[in-house]
């Protein structure tokens, strides 16, 4: 084979292989009837409608997971400091009590005694 029939050989190849990109950018971009458009959007939109509501349907439920754990978290770290409180509280109360009990003891016992000291005055005047 010649140069010449090798150039005509890949002009034809060239032609026929542009010829057939063509024909499929036409086919492309080649408007449909407005029906089949409508439809193929329609299924399109419901496709990607589901696939969002489904995509939507697992964070939530992983957001829903998450704020549960951390609520149980939380509600385990306010009984806990509750506890706390409460134990102090009532050791505070005690104390406080405790106090009470001794002041008002030693109020009665020092009454007590004056009380005896100015019967004793009494008798003896």
């Amino acid at each position: 084979m010649n140069d010449r029939d090798t150039s005509a050989i890949d002009f034809g190849a060239a032609f026929i292989l542009g010829a057939l990109f063509g024909a499929g950018i036409i086919m492309l971009v080649t408007p449909r009837p407005r029906r089949k458009t409508a439809k193929d959007v329609r299924k399109r939109v419901n496709k990607q409608g589901k696939r969002l509501k489904k995509d939507a349907r697992k964070h939530l439920d992983e957001a829903s997971q998450l704020a549960r754990e951390a609520g149980e978290e939380w509600l385990g770290e306010a009984e806990d400091r509750f506890g706390t409180l409460s134990e102090e509280l009532s050791a505070v109360v005690e104390d406080g009590m405790r106090s009470i009990r001794k002041t008002v003891a030693e109020e009665l016992h020092d009454m007590e005694r004056r009380l005896t000291k100015k019967r004793k005055r009494k008798l003896f005047h």
